[in-house]
């Protein structure tokens, strides 16, 4: 089985996704892309992540053609390869539908770095996309060109999406933004919450990258 690895971790993604409240119902999509032979592992279209076996997922070329697999890939898999093609560093990226990443982007505004969790995953504000209809060429140029410079975008009304070294650190990418929303959210609530600046975002992130965890 191509990519059997990837495939089986996607899997593994998926289901952290829905324990963790970062999805509803089929809603969002997961890849990985292996840069060897550039193939791309996706999920498929419109299936309960808790029911998904590692031969459901998708195994796409780089033009969004299948090369193994006997289900519909998502419906974002254009968003996807868009994404990869102007970021070939990252192999991984997460969609998510999360509540409150969500709620802030139906506002139409940025999220602001006002946790270490975002200063350290993200490395800087998590900015809003353009607005465009689900699984349209639109999209997909949209959400690429933001995530082209960061490592998180929120869309109009349509959840989050992020990108990652590999599938772990999208995953992690992709709580922090939720979690950094729902603080943001009830700051909102008190105050006007006060956002870290970029300096220190910059030392921040820095001290994540090279010292914070296992090599």
């Amino acid at each position: 089985m191509l990519l059997e690895d990837a495939r089986k971790q996607i899997v593994e993604i998926c289901r952290k996704l829905v324990k963790h409240d970062l999805v509803n119902m089929t809603a969002g999509n997961v890849s990985f892309k292996d840069n060897k032979s550039n193939l791309v592992a996706v999920t498929p279209s419109g299936m309960d992540y808790m029911t998904l076996e590692p031969e459901d997922i998708v195994v796409i070329d780089a033009t969004g053609k299948i090369v193994e697999g006997n289900r519909r890939p998502s419906i974002e898999t254009p968003m996807h390869l868009a994404i990869y093609e102007v970021r070939p560093e990252i192999s991984a990226v997460v969609h998510t539908h999360s509540l409150y990443a969500t709620a802030i982007g139906c506002l139409g505004i940025d999220l602001p770095v006002i946790t270490l969790e975002i200063a350290m995953h993200i490395g800087g504000e998590v900015p809003i996309s353009r607005y465009a209809i689900p699984s349209t060429k639109e999209l997909a140029e949209n959400v690429a060109e933001k995530l082209r410079n960061h490592n998180a975008t929120l869309m109009p009304n349509h959840g989050a999406c992020v990108v990652g070294r590999d599938l772990s650190e999208a995953f992690s990418n992709a709580y922090s933004v939720e979690l950094s929303a729902k603080i943001y959210y009830i700051a909102k609530t008190l105050g006007e919450p006060k956002a870290i600046s970029q300096d220190e975002v910059r030392k921040i992130h820095e001290f994540a990258e090279t010292k914070y965890g296992q090599r």
